[in-house]
């Protein structure tokens, strides 16, 4: 009987031999599977570019998530190449075609001003389109936003409500959710 390590090689072989396969034949979603395995897992083929290019072949199809996977490889500079504006431009394409990571991604980069110049409501437009999704990181962000005026009162309610239903206790004690004990 193979030893644990044995039989993690042995499928991971099997998976990348499949991955590749399956790339090979066009699939956009093993494309962007295989290129996230290379990037994770086999660094030589990171550096030598190989992970990147199988992103590219998926985001050529308009696979959404494969636009967020090529934009966080730019972003970190995976394989030697640091570039901000490819991974916004990335991120940006995979927004577009409604992938949620992509659109927290975009709502973070010109949150923060990383890369880009701070446009808020830029931000508050990727946030609120992720969140909307069902982003909590994005519900978040936006629950934390201090309101500057009626309509952002309203949209910080909206959101702080929404997290305290999904169960999170520091957002129901905010908003005093459930049924209140008697004294």
């Amino acid at each position: 009987m193979p030893t644990s390590k044995g039989l993690r090689s042995t499928v991971c072989l099997r998976l990348s031999t499949y991955l590749a396969h399956a790339a090979n034949a066009g699939i956009a979603r093993a494309q962007l599977l295989l290129g996230v395995y290379l990037l994770n897992r086999k660094p030589k083929a990171a550096k030598r570019g190989v992970a990147r290019e199988w992103l590219i072949k998926a985001a050529d199809q308009k696979f959404g998530p494969a636009y967020s996977a090529l934009g966080g490889a730019y972003w970190a500079g995976t394989d030697g190449q640091l570039d901000r504006i490819a991974a916004v431009k990335g991120f940006t394409e995979g927004a577009k075609s409604n992938d949620v990571i992509a659109q927290r991604a975009l709502c973070v980069v010109y949150w923060s001003g990383i890369g880009v110049a701070r446009n808020l409501s830029t931000a508050k437009y990727w946030c609120d389109a992720a969140a909307r999704r069902g982003d909590v990181p994005s519900m978040e962000m936006l629950a934390q936003d201090p309101p500057r005026d009626e309509a952002g009162e309203v949209a910080h309610a909206y959101w702080l409500w929404g997290l305290a239903n999904r169960g999170n206790a520091k957002y129901r004690r905010r908003v005093r959710c459930g049924p209140r004990r008697q004294r």
